[in-house]
């Protein structure tokens, strides 16, 4: 059932409480064939150092299809598997890699991803906005605490199953409403990237308000991708609730692959 493969990492989510694995992980990218795989719960925090990944960083792992879940793309993992390998590199030359390696998953619309049965897509979004809102539970409940401190469980190496520092809670739910590219209109879908996650919780001591931390995440977000148009969009639904889609990551080619790859041939 167990087998060795090697992953392409496209999307890593801010963790959630997890009573499988503490924090949860939701993780996405390609295997070598370049097909989408969700590679679900990943326990980052408490991985070893050199097993920590980022987003474009091929890894190996040994994985079987996930049994407890029916979306076709998922895999459990066996975490000390975990092999961080080579990344594929930023800068014009490495986003021509990067950009060759995922254009063929762009769909027009989250539409036709569902459509097509699967529950991983990218796509381009439209006339888009970043909404901010504040949630009423500024704190963990007793329940997920448990579930981040794992317990006082340690693995089969003694090693404990949760970081030793707790997970800090967001305390507001960003959520991108956009077209898509065929004009169906109007999706308001949560965006759980760990990277917008983390411009928060590094810039809340930098700015003197809310509005100003609002602004500064907008700008990055939406302003930013929406002058260079090269927001692209990693959309993923959730086993529990399948007709819930997220955004669960985003991408930025560089603009003047983009320009080269919407160039038409000349020959």
């Amino acid at each position: 059932m167990w087998e060795t493969r090697k992953f392409l990492v496209l999307v890593k989510t801010y963790p959630n409480p997890s009573r499988k694995a503490s924090e949860a992980v939701c993780t996405a990218g390609i295997d070598e064939a370049g097909k989408l795989v969700r590679l679900f719960p990943i326990p980052f925090r408490t991985l070893e150092e050199s097993q920590r990944f980022a987003k474009w960083q091929w890894i190996s792992a040994r994985v079987r299809k996930a049994r407890n879940d029916p979306r076709q793309e998922s895999h459990e993992v066996e975490y000390g598997s975990i092999v961080a390998l080579e990344h594929v590199p930023a800068g014009r030359a490495g986003w021509s890699e990067r950009w060759g390696l995922i254009e063929h998953l762009l769909s027009p619309s989250l539409e036709a991803v569902i459509d097509s049965g699967a529950t991983l897509g990218l796509i381009k979004p439209r006339n888009y906005s970043l909404t901010f809102e504040q949630l009423a539970e500024k704190d963990w409940t007793r329940d997920e605490v448990s579930k981040l401190q794992g317990g006082g469980k340690v693995n089969l190496f003694g090693k404990p199953v949760a970081p030793t520092n707790l997970l800090e809670k967001m305390p507001v739910r960003f959520r991108y409403v956009f077209d898509c590219s065929d004009d169906t209109r109007g999706h308001p879908l949560i965006f759980e990237d760990w990277e917008v996650c983390e411009s928060w919780r590094k810039w809340k001591g930098r700015y003197r308000t809310h509005r100003m931390l609002e602004a500064a995440i907008a700008n990055k977000y939406v302003d930013e991708p929406k002058a260079k148009d090269n927001l692209y969009v990693f959309i993923g639904n959730t086993a529990a609730h399948p007709k819930a889609w997220l955004v669960i990551g985003h991408t930025r080619p560089d603009p003047a692959v983009l320009r080269a790859h919407r160039q038409p041939s000349l020959l």
